[in-house]
């Protein structure tokens, strides 16, 4: 039998500092992927945040749980999903345990 994954998809109403700490907790617990929203008026950059937990995991799968495509122009977009890919193979950021 195949094991369930599990994801969270998160609205971003905390400080990226958080968000780093929520993924990173996540990651600890064993959540296969983590989606950040997209709300260019109401929460943090989408792509700024995504790099944040870049830097700070190594195993959990990044996205978006909603993208912007209306007011975020296409090129945009394109390269804040490419700056996400270039996790690097180690972190950039030093790992707090979970709480």
């Amino acid at each position: 039998m195949q094991p369930v994954q599990v994801g969270l998809g998160v609205y971003q109403s905390a400080p990226i500092v958080e968000m780093v700490r929520l993924a990173q907790h996540a990651e600890a617990l064993g959540f296969r992927h983590i989606g950040f929203n997209d709300n260019q008026c109401g929460s943090r950059e989408l792509f700024l945040t995504l790099g944040a937990v870049a830097t700070a995991t190594s195993r959990i799968r990044l996205g978006t749980a909603v993208a912007n495509t209306v007011t975020r122009h296409l090129t945009v977009l394109a390269g804040g999903i490419r700056v996400r890919a270039l996790r690097p193979p180690t972190p950039a950021l030093p790992r707090r345990p979970a709480p």
